[in-house]
């Protein structure tokens, strides 16, 4: 009897390992994907007001005083012993490491110089960023003190996270990417600028379809719940209908992130996604 026990033991022990194994390969062949990007420039200056207003845009995007740390030193903002750990690099050391080509690439299209997909970053949320846009970030943080490296490690994908790229749950960021930049002009629409700042802001917590994910993050939809005090009000401080209720990430992205957007930014956010 204890013969048959051993083997039943042994003999589950040894599918698991295949198992595991299959996830592995499996995932290692989704993941080791190469992707040729488009090359595009992007313009550099000293200007002022640009380099003023690539600071304000650097926050709202997440760049400065969030995922990549307080002065874009890097930072570790996830990492979890089944899913793997993201790593979000120092910027002021990525601008001096890639050519301007090079970081356009990593940032709208999710393409390393070799080829391989970004992991983590949003980009197919900042796809659609403009020339404009990308240009004032990038000289900004060009601009800006070199921070001191230190050694975080990289981006890695544990057997959970492994198991939900197989399973169609993570995907790379190339999957996700529908269009390029848009034109500067096409933003002098209030809806269609509504809808990039709904892209470029929202859509790294709440999905390209601004339809949030269950458990996690609620559809934008939501917003035609708040006037437009309130709404603004939501953007600046992360303070809910209720106003007791502590809404935890949006608080925490409202006061790092939002806070910075323009009344006009927030007026076409809100008229968007009250359109939707």
């Amino acid at each position: 009897m204890l013969r048959w026990f051993v083997r039943i033991v042994l003999g589950l022990v040894g599918l698991l390992l295949v198992a595991v194994g299959v996830v592995y390969l499996w995932s290692q062949v989704l993941l080791s994907q190469t992707f040729e990007a488009e090359p595009r420039a992007i313009a550099y200056t000293e200007d002022p007001e640009e380099l003023a207003r690539g600071e304000r845009l650097a926050q709202v995007y997440g760049c400065f005083h969030g995922c990549h740390g307080s002065d874009m030193e890097g930072d570790v903002p996830f990492e979890d012993p089944l899913f793997g750990k993201a790593v979000a690099p120092n910027l002021t050391r990525a601008v001096r490491d890639y050519t301007p080509e090079q970081f356009e690439a990593i940032v709208r299209q999710g393409v390393f110089p070799d080829g391989s997909s970004v992991m983590a970053m949003p980009s197919a949320s900042f796809s659609t960023m403009t020339d404009r846009d990308l240009g004032a970030i990038y000289s900004f943080i060009s601009a800006y003190p070199e921070q001191p490296a230190e050694d975080r490690g990289s981006t890695e994908i544990y057997l959970g996270g492994r198991l939900f790229f197989i399973l169609g749950e993570f995907t790379l960021a190339q999957d996700d990417i529908q269009e390029g930049p848009w034109p500067e002009s096409r933003l002098d629409d209030p809806l269609a600028h509504g809808a990039y700042l709904a892209q470029n802001v929202c859509s790294e917590c709440h999905g390209m379809d601004l339809e949030g994910s269950e458990g996690f993050t609620p559809p934008l939809a939501i917003a035609k719940a708040y006037d437009r005090t309130q709404f603004g009000r939501l953007m600046a401080t992360g303070v809910g209908l209720d106003e007791a209720r502590d809404l935890g990430l949006m608080a925490l992205v409202a006061q790092s992130r939002t806070v910075h957007m323009t009344d006009e930014e927030v007026d076409a956010l809100y008229a968007y996604l009250n359109s939707l």
